[in-house]
């Protein structure tokens, strides 16, 4: 039995060495983009979350990127509270948001998220996809740090998400879990094995969208 543990801690060990070789093969950020910004297209879908909206919107409001290369679209996907009319209401006067409600027609039976977010990337402007959900706050520089990653190679980013917990200790141990989960996502990418992303903080080309045939190909209902 000794022994058993023995070879289960060498193990673990073993593993989160070779994960730490991937994370330490990250991509090196490009610091010099100032004048080839690519047009970013920021996606935000939501449902009946009218208790999140405002404050989402407020945070996405405060991005540093320039406002002749960026547009937010807001889709109101079938909410039956007072979304769409927060949405509309917290966005007035900013220009670089689109407000929208989610296609009626479906296709290819994509419903729900999905539909949601492919009604907007049908009309969106960007050259970058940017995803987020509606129930969660963004940094400044978001846009911004995240569009460094991408060159000729790189056609998806995805980002770290931290939740916000209250003072218990359950909940402070389903951060560190959260945060253990994310960090063995990006090892994996290091080590060019994806395991996972999330899409809440999820990035990429609508060139590679595209190709793929996005949601529609893949028939991912949304439910």
């Amino acid at each position: 039995m000794e022994i058993f543990f023995v070879l289960i801690t060498i193990g673990f060990l073993l593993l989160h060495l070779y994960l730490y070789h991937g994370q330490s093969k990250s991509i090196a950020l490009d610091n010099d983009l100032s004048d080839k910004l690519p047009f970013v297209s920021v996606i935000v879908a939501g449902r009946n979350e009218e208790k999140n909206i405002a404050a989402c919107i407020d945070s996405l409001s405060k991005i540093h990127y320039p406002k002749d290369k960026l547009q937010i679209m807001l889709v109101n996907d079938k909410s039956t509270d007072n979304t769409l009319t927060l949405m509309l209401e917290a966005t007035s006067g900013l220009n670089q948001f689109d407000v929208m409600t989610s296609r009626d027609i479906i296709h290819n039976n994509l419903r729900g998220k999905a539909n949601a977010i492919d009604s907007a990337i049908e009309i969106c402007k960007g050259e970058i996809i940017m995803m987020t959900d509606a129930d969660c706050i963004v940094q400044p520089s978001w846009v911004l740090n995240t569009v460094k990653y991408f060159n000729k190679d790189v056609s998806m980013v995805c980002g770290f998400t931290l939740i916000s917990s209250s003072n218990s200790l359950f909940a402070k141990l389903q951060c560190l879990d959260w945060i253990y989960l994310l960090t063995l996502a990006s090892s994996s990418c290091g080590l060019d094995k994806i395991m996972s992303c999330i899409g809440n903080n999820l990035a990429f080309t609508k060139k590679a969208y595209d190709h793929v045939g996005g949601y529609r190909a893949i028939g991912f209902s949304g439910n």
